[in-house]
């Protein structure tokens, strides 16, 4: 009896300690979110999305109606054209297989003209539950999913009507790959931006083959530039890391109710033990973890707008960025996700300075019958922008060769290799990332 009597009050104290913990650790939490809150920045997944938009001003509207026809044709047809690996280069070679690739981008005309049309719509919102994190993030990858499709399509008309002799549909596609960005901008969580530089990568690659390959006049050339240069790869990394707390504390909110993350999918009865263990004696553990959190992501939030970062910016922002990223706040996983994100978008910002070098060059050589000796001449005589290296806050490195150039950034080794050691990323982080053109 004694010892039952024992059990019992150890059982009471826990359940003391156990409320108490809970209780204050909540109100820690509770009171850090409304300070952010009263800061003006965002708490809830709802506020992520901002007010609804006019279906006459939404491109969603309209890339939605190109995806869910893009689906319908993909069934029909298995997407035959959408591994150019597979029919690149076979025009002459197999001129069956060339003729079924022709048939099966023609019957897309319509979805590139929707996708197009969407492109001249002001703003792009897409149609997304906000109950939690879990639902977000779900139906974010659905919409980046379908886009990264939309994207292929145009790449592979691009490549296509390059290799088939109309270069005017070719650049039409291209311009269109690199417009079609806009559909993340405002969105701002490293999952939108790094899908958003997966999205432009892409006709940033083939435009650099289109180069090397091919004859491009100088009008196409401008669109091209006006393409590019109009890409916003400008991300602000304090809003972003903001936005990525909101979708932690989403996140907190939807273990701590229903022990797994909510949404289509439901876990059969035999979870049912796991989730009561989550949703209450966890609670303290829960609190104290997302309490932890919001304290570390506020002090990442506060030094990177301490530092004033502007991406692509001087040296000293640049360096400024490195040393960051070695700070202890953001050298653990997964913060360190963080230092990953910058990298991928120092990556894309070079192949993006690298095609308006590119193309200002070609549109050189049409007006003055040659190639600069040097980026500057190319600048004070064609009066056209050209970024320069992110990887060393410097120029582009550039020369002539032969009849051609050779153009290029240091990459992520930040070692000059003199355009001879070409970048492999899927081999290394070293080498230089090269744009060549032999005429």
């Amino acid at each position: 009896m004694r010892i039952v009597k024992g059990i019992l009050i150890i059982v009471v104290l826990v359940v003391i300690v156990h409320s108490l913990a809970t209780l204050i650790l909540g109100r820690m939490v509770d009171s850090r979110v409304r300070a952010i809150k009263r800061q003006g920045m965002p708490v809830t997944a709802a506020d992520l999305l901002g007010p609804p938009t006019p279906d006459s001003e939404n491109a969603a509207v309209l890339y939605d109606r190109a995806s869910a026809e893009q689906g319908r044709l993909d069934e029909q047809d298995k997407a035959i054209y959408a591994d150019t690996t597979k029919w690149r280069g076979h025009r002459r070679t197999d001129p069956v297989l060339w003729a079924q690739v022709r048939q099966s981008l023609a019957r897309r005309a319509g979805v590139i003209d929707q996708i197009e049309a969407a492109t001249r719509l002001p703003k792009c919102r897409f149609s997304i539950r906000t109950g939690n994190a879990y639902d977000l993030n779900t139906a974010m990858f659905r919409v980046y999913a379908r886009m990264r499709r939309l994207s292929q399509v145009l790449v592979a008309n691009a490549s296509f009507n390059a290799e088939d002799g109309n270069m005017d549909a070719c650049v039409r596609s291209l311009d269109l790959g690199f417009r079609v960005t806009h559909a993340f901008d405002g969105s701002e969580t490293m999952i939108s931006d790094l899908v958003k530089i997966a999205v432009v990568t892409m006709p940033l690659m083939h435009l650099n083959r289109i180069i090397r390959e091919y004859e491009i006049n100088e009008a196409q050339a401008r669109r091209l530039y006006d393409g590019v240069s109009a890409l916003n790869l400008d991300f602000d990394y304090a809003r972003v890391l903001e936005n990525e707390r909101v979708l932690a504390l989403s996140m907190f909110d939807s273990i701590r109710g229903k022990g797994l993350p909510p949404g289509e999918w439901q876990p059969p009865l035999s979870w049912y033990p796991w989730r009561v263990v989550v949703t209450y004696p966890g609670r303290p553990f829960l609190y104290g973890w997302e309490l932890s959190h919001l304290r570390k992501t506020s002090r990442q939030i506060d030094l990177v707008r301490s530092a004033h970062l502007q991406p692509g910016g001087s040296a000293a922002e640049v360096a400024a960025v490195d040393r960051l990223v070695k700070r202890p706040e953001f050298t653990s996983e997964p913060s360190k996700m963080f230092e990953r994100y910058i990298s991928a978008q120092r990556r894309t910002r070079a192949m993006q300075h690298l095609a308006q070098a590119s193309l200002a060059l070609i549109t050189y050589r049409h007006r003055f019958g040659g190639y600069p000796a040097n980026l500057e001449q190319l600048r004070s005589r064609l009066g056209w922008a050209v970024g320069g290296d992110p990887f060393s806050a410097g120029d582009l490195k550039y020369r002539r060769e032969g009849k051609g150039f050779l153009v290029y950034s240091i990459g992520p080794d930040r070692k000059d290799d003199r355009g001879l050691k070409p970048y492999d990323r899927a081999r290394s982080e070293t080498g230089d990332m090269i744009w060549t053109r032999a005429f």
